[in-house]
């Protein structure tokens, strides 16, 4: 179990498309759990704080999975860095747009001057999820040892 944890939460070496899947179902299943568990909980009175050590488990599991894409990335002859462009930008920005808009800038009326150039910038986020789920979960990994290590088994 100790092996299995160290070897997840290593960034050194290679991950197959087939362990980065297993390890997606994985976080699935838990992160599942964990939400219906937490608002089962919460639903019948439990204090918040039993909630959130139960969600708390969705943060580790994510956090876990940091790791197992930078691997997957190493499969394909990527540095870890690529996690920026796939996974960092197109979470965060949003997010960033998305809090101007409910601190009362009106973003989203076309008539305001920001309107296209942040529609704009959306979509070629967009456009970068994709390509990252296309290179992460989809392409295969190279065949030959690369600069991250021999292919894995």
């Amino acid at each position: 179990m100790i092996k299995y944890l160290r070897q997840t939460m290593s960034l050194d070496g290679r991950l197959n498309r087939l362990g980065y899947w297993r390890w997606q179902l994985t976080l699935t299943c838990i992160s599942a759990v964990a939400i219906v568990g937490s608002t089962l909980l919460a639903m019948n009175g439990a204090p918040k704080l039993v909630s959130g050590f139960v969600l708390g488990a969705i943060g580790l599991a994510i956090a876990a999975t940091v790791p197992v894409l930078v691997r997957r990335l190493h499969d394909r002859g990527r540095s870890g860095w690529w996690l920026v462009p796939f996974v960092v930008l197109p979470w965060c920005l949003p997010g960033a747009v998305s809090g101007l808009s409910y601190a009362g800038m009106p973003i989203f009326a076309e008539q305001s001057p920001l309107f296209w150039p942040i529609t704009v910038v959306m979509l070629a986020l967009t456009a970068l999820s994709i390509w990252g789920f296309v290179e992460i979960g989809l392409l295969k990994g190279q065949s030959a040892a690369n600069r991250f290590g021999p292919p894995p088994a």
